[in-house]
């Protein structure tokens, strides 16, 4: 927090900042740099629109929008590097940083989407066929109900995928822990450079 700030904050408490001494650095900080202190509320609002577009349907602040804001950084970063950047580095598609920015926003890109339990249920409807779901009430007065699933529809198809939808959830969760820790390894080797 500015000096200023810490000034403003005692003020409005009542504390030792005398009014006069706050009146001074108000004007200081206007007089001297209106231009800057319009563009940088401009860029305020400009940010807060650009994130609250891009954000609007996350209605929860968990893992998926932590991604989800990680991609949107990293592909803005990528597209103004690539098109509106002076720096010699990013000139060139296949050097290493812009490959690993691409890397990292790919990525990033998955994280979010969520994309690794959905292939194994993919992969599952294409060899067995697809998963039929019910539910039955059970007998007693409580109201409860049962949930039945079947791959392909017969027992002995059911019996046959769910080993193999086991072993493939397993592969595809051992995927996204690869895809998170390359990420973060990228993300911590190049955040100079990518936030310089």
């Amino acid at each position: 927090m500015s000096n200023l700030g810490r000034k403003l904050i005692r003020a409005l408490k009542g504390k030792t900042t005398r009014w006069e001494d706050l009146k001074d650095d108000l004007l200081d900080f206007f007089w001297y740099d209106p231009i800057n202190w319009c563009r940088s509320k401009h860029e305020m609002v400009r940010r807060m629109l650009y994130w609250g577009w891009h954000m609007r349907w996350s209605w929860d602040f968990d893992a998926q929008t932590m991604y989800e804001m990680i991609y949107r950084k990293l592909d803005r970063l990528y597209y103004v590097f690539k098109n509106h950047s002076h720096l010699q580095w990013n000139s060139d598609e296949n050097n290493r940083r812009m490959r690993e920015l691409k890397e990292a926003r790919e990525l990033a890109r998955r994280c979010w989407k969520d994309e690794y339990d959905m292939k194994a249920f993919y992969e599952m409807e294409e060899k067995y066929g697809e998963l039929k779901t019910w539910t039955e009430k059970l007998p007693d007065e409580r109201g409860l109900y049962s949930y039945h699933s079947l791959w392909g529809g017969s027992k002995e198809k059911d019996k046959a995928a769910r080993p193999v939808y086991k072993r493939r959830s397993e592969h595809w969760r051992k995927v996204e822990r690869l895809h998170k820790k390359r990420l973060w390894f990228l993300i911590e080797k190049n955040i100079d450079g990518w936030w310089d």
